[in-house]
């Protein structure tokens, strides 16, 4: 078996996988301008806890019937450049699937991810997207600067009872009923 190099990810190459997920909406897309593999891309997104992407449930995981397979090819053929190049949206929007569930569909054709990579159009306005993703005009800190996130559910501080809505003391989350209401509960055992 042969060994895989993996590289690090980058802290701006993080940064435009946040900045990317929702917008771009597709792992295939994102890992091709990242020039990462799928799964990469994948890993690193549960990794740093990104949001289950937003799909249609009628667009997610459905089995590809023979007419659809033809209707694939039929489409592939229409959306195919003379230099070989497809244009995926447009194959994605005639069959109402993802641009994600046609990629998968098409790797199997080419063989591999990178065969496949190198033949999809990817229109400028998504490339944009990724080229502007580490804009720091905006004013928000990239991820890599904006430190650890503080867990402030741990903190002592001033909360209000579950039980009789006092407010008082709590020494963390987990306490979250006054002392007057546990020794009344305590009582009516």
């Amino acid at each position: 078996m042969t060994q895989v190099q993996r590289k690090p990810w980058s802290s701006d190459e993080t940064e435009r996988l946040i900045r990317t997920w929702d917008e771009i909406g597709s792992i295939v897309i994102i890992s091709i301008l990242l020039g990462r593999s799928q799964s990469s891309v994948q890993t690193q997104a549960s990794r740093i806890a990104l949001p289950r992407r937003s799909e249609q449930l009628h667009r997610h995981r459905r089995r590809w019937s023979r007419t659809e397979e033809r209707q694939l090819e039929a489409a592939l053929k229409d959306n195919t450049t003379g230099a070989g190049m497809i244009d995926i949206y447009s194959i994605a929007a005639d069959l109402n699937r993802s641009v994600d569930a046609i990629a998968a569909k098409l790797q199997e054709q080419f063989g591999s991810e990178a065969a496949f990579a190198e033949k999809v159009d990817i229109p400028e306005d998504i490339r944009d997207i990724m080229d502007k993703a580490l804009d720091t005009k905006s004013g928000e800190k990239p991820y890599a600067e904006r430190g650890t996130i503080v867990d402030k559910r741990y903190k002592e501080r001033m909360r209000k009872c579950l039980t009789c809505d006092t407010p008082f003391w709590s020494e963390g989350a987990h306490n979250r009923i006054c002392d007057r209401c546990k020794r009344l509960h305590d009582s009516d055992d």
